[in-house]
């Protein structure tokens, strides 16, 4: 939640991605997690993504697995 507040605190810096619903730097031309390039700029709807980002459960991609990256493949 404080990460939260921190990106509400200064929100006109992000913005929302309409393809994966995530908040995404304002500069960035690309959505940096799906690759998608239709945002929405207002204000309202960033501020409510990040409100409701912040109620969920943190999730893992890779749960509870400790692999050692190095020596991938």
């Amino acid at each position: 939640m404080i990460t939260a507040q921190k990106i509400l605190d200064t929100a006109y810096y992000y913005k929302f991605c309409e393809c994966c619903e995530s908040v995404v730097l304002f500069d960035s031309v690309f959505c940096p997690i799906c690759g998608g390039y239709r945002f929405d700029e207002g204000l309202t709807k960033t501020v409510a993504a990040i409100k409701e980002l912040a109620k969920k459960n943190k999730t893992k991609i890779i749960s509870e697995l400790d692999l050692d990256l190095d020596n991938l493949i």
